[in-house]
């Protein structure tokens, strides 16, 4: 990756930490992040806990920084990074600074617009990093794969939760479906995501973060809807088991692979 690139890679991840923390304080519309939730409540938002995983997100993205700072300083070192991947990455930190300008100001339809942006991106960086096809050194996966999985891993629940969020504010019920029905179809439809991901891309991260985001919101609905939380519940354990038995043929390939190459 050029310089120009991990610069910028590096200055706008700062400004969106900085952006995010403003959300927190009002500063901005006079709104922060759970009070524009709130205002558009719906059955699909999870647990105020759960939102806790941007702490670990950014923690693992500045991990991904300090290894980008690292290299500008180094001559003739063969880059962890092709540049398209830094262009993506720049793109993603834009848009997740965007993105809390329009929530919080209300613009709920342009949000989703972004989110889903926001997730094309991320999507982009998971096949350019060709995770079904590849074997990364331990280095590779705690400085790309890992923090990239799991950033991927929430905006796909977040990209729902917007969207339900925008239905709610257009005034739309979901008929001819009652909202539980709706929130069933949208887990359901999360889990099977998920599963595509962990078996076509090899994410077990990123499914790791499908379970976090289910149970959560089947904890939201604990003595509101009770149906719902053993749905979410029952959809979680589906997606663990799946991340069990992948990561148990992956494993088996990998010693099948190396006990031939011994020979």
């Amino acid at each position: 990756m050029k310089r120009i690139t991990q610069l910028l890679a590096i200055v706008t991840f700062i400004g969106t930490l900085y952006v995010n923390y403003l959300s927190n304080t009002g500063d901005i519309n006079n709104e922060t992040m759970a009070s524009v939730s709130r205002q558009y409540f719906n059955l699909f938002t999870p647990a105020g806990y759960a939102f806790s995983i941007w702490g670990l997100i950014y923690l693992a993205q500045a991990t991904f920084l300090v290894k980008m700072c690292a290299d500008i300083f180094k001559q003739n070192e063969e880059n962890i990074l092709p540049q398209l991947f830094g262009f993506y990455f720049i793109a993603i930190n834009l848009l997740n600074t965007i993105w809390v300008f329009m929530w919080l100001n209300h613009h709920i339809g342009l949000s989703v617009i972004v989110m889903f942006l926001m997730l094309i991106c991320l999507l982009a960086i998971l096949f350019i990093e060709q995770m079904n096809t590849s074997q990364a050194s331990l280095k590779r996966y705690f400085l790309v794969r890992w923090p990239f999985s799991l950033y991927l891993g929430w905006i796909i629940a977040a990209s729902i939760a917007n969207t339900s969020a925008y239905l709610i504010k257009i005034g739309y019920s979901g008929a001819p479906l009652s909202s539980p029905t709706w929130t069933y179809v949208m887990i359901a439809v999360a889990l099977i995501v998920y599963l595509f991901l962990l078996w076509k891309r090899n994410t077990d991260v990123l499914a790791m973060v499908g379970i976090w985001a289910i149970v959560a919101i089947g904890v939201a609905r604990y003595q509101q809807v009770d149906a719902i939380l053993w749905f979410a519940f029952t959809c979680a354990f589906i997606l663990l088991v799946n991340i069990a038995v992948h990561r148990y043929k992956l494993n088996k390939n990998n010693a099948s692979v190396s006990s031939g190459s011994d020979h």
